[in-house]
């Protein structure tokens, strides 16, 4: 198991994991400002997209997005795996990792998330990120940095489970999908590699936002 990563609680799953990834490896960020740096906002009201038969509102970019860009804009080493419908591979990519103590970013779906039902009313939403740290018997430990959780503690998850989620079908289905970033070693933030980054980030969003020649998008 990977000891002494940081959970805090944060507003975004997906900021909230990659702020975390840079703290374990001795960088800190502010996660508003990571949202914010790296295009996470966005608008769609479409009828093509609805959760328990209700249209529901898209206020970000797509999950993985932002770490991406973060890492992209920020010269930071970053992988991304996705997986089909091959969900050993996907078992085996995961384990693999683990074991050679590198902290993994998964997007998954909520519904058999305890926590998530107990709040949300058991939402089926496939766009969920948190961070796997080891493996004890059947059960993953799990890093989720979710504002519903009561505290900072890991959680233990079934294997079963997470494979379920982690291969959920639907809408925007996650096929398994994965992401790291390599340890930093010597390795600081400059003050003219933020600032590149927040004229990029906010560039983007505002074009995103006001540009696009869709009614139901910006």
């Amino acid at each position: 198991m990977i000891h002494n990563f940081p959970n805090k609680r944060n507003r975004h799953c997906e900021t909230g994991v990659f702020v975390n990834m840079l703290k374990y490896y001795g960088h800190e960020i502010n996660e508003s400002l990571a949202f914010c740096f790296f295009s996470g906002l966005h608008f769609i009201y479409s009828p093509l997209y609805k959760v328990q038969k209700t249209i529901y509102p898209i206020l970000r970019v797509r999950p993985t997005d932002v770490v991406r860009k973060a890492s992209d804009r920020l010269n930071i080493a970053y992988h991304e795996m996705s997986f089909g419908n091959n969900v050993e591979k996907a078992c085996r990519t995961l384990d693999n990792l683990l074991e050679k103590d590198i902290p993994v970013g998964l997007v998954v779906n909520v519904k058999e998330l305890e926590y998530f039902n107990v709040a949300g009313g058991g939402i089926d939403f496939n766009g969920h990120i948190f961070s796997a740290l080891g493996k004890e018997g059947n059960n993953y430990i799990i890093a989720d940095t979710d504002n519903r959780l009561p505290n900072d503690d890991y959680i233990l998850l079934d294997e079963k489970i997470l494979r379920r989620i982690r291969f959920s079908p639907g809408f925007s289905a996650p096929h398994g999908k994965l992401f790291y970033i390599e340890p930093l070693k010597n390795y600081s933030f400059s003050t003219e590699s933020l600032k590149d980054a927040t004229i990029k980030g906010i560039s983007e969003t505002c074009n995103r936002m006001l540009r696009i020649p869709i009614w139901f998008v910006g």
